[in-house]
């Protein structure tokens, strides 16, 4: 049985320290979609998908980045926002939304 894990906690990173947050990220969304295809009955690995966007805005340098795992092309489960701040140091908030099970 796959116990749903609480959602992570913001963390502020330097920049190029990325790759210290890449694990938790991975096990946020691999354990979503654990507990999303144990609770329904119908789920298969093709309903879920990872996607990702940049924000831009202008006149601001560096771009944010959202990355999120949707169900059926219609369900946002989880995401990470990666934000950038002034100091060009990087802040990961963690989401997730299951009020659709």
């Amino acid at each position: 049985m796959v116990e749903l894990m609480k959602i992570p906690k913001s963390v502020s990173l330097i920049t190029g320290e990325q790759g210290n947050i890449t694990d938790l990220i991975d096990g946020f969304f691999i354990n979503s979609k654990q507990y999303v295809e144990q609770v329904s009955d119908n789920a298969n690995d093709f309903d879920f998908e990872i996607k990702s966007a940049e924000v831009d805005y202008r006149d601001i340098e560096g771009k944010d980045k959202l990355s999120y795992l949707i169900y059926k092309e219609k369900y946002i489960i989880a995401g990470v926002l990666e934000t950038r701040t002034p100091y060009n140091n990087l802040h990961y908030t963690f989401f997730r939304d299951l009020s659709f099970l």
